[in-house]
């Protein structure tokens, strides 16, 4: 898996590429847990899953994690963004998390909802 963290104004975007599994996606609560951290309070954190090409529940969990985070400071402020990463949308989809997240097709898309 391969991580690179941006700045988009007051956002971070947190981009993946390569698999999500048991051992990469500590790197990727890493990842998202300093985004939050690092980005003034209510700025979205976007996270870039349209490279990926594999997601386990390892990944969603990842997820779930940070979208119901449990300090009013994080919550609501997760974007994903899936384009046509079939690899990261069929999960989603199967287990009804595309009904908790805010999913978008691109960066700039999910960057706007956020506003």
């Amino acid at each position: 898996m391969q991580l690179a963290v941006t700045q988009a104004g007051p956002a971070v975007v947190v981009s993946v590429a390569g698999e999500i599994d048991m051992l990469t996606a500590p790197a990727l609560a890493d990842a998202l847990n300093t985004a939050f951290d690092d980005t003034q309070p209510g700025a979205p954190v976007v996270l870039d899953l349209s490279r990926v090409s594999f997601l386990d529940s390892h990944g969603l969990t990842v997820l779930v994690q940070a979208a119901s985070a449990p300090t009013a400071s994080t919550a609501g402020r997760l974007r994903v963004v899936v384009g046509d990463a079939r690899a990261a949308i069929r999960p989603l989809q199967i287990t009804g998390l595309d009904k908790l997240l805010p999913l978008h097709r691109t960066v700039d898309d999910a960057l706007a909802d956020a506003w």
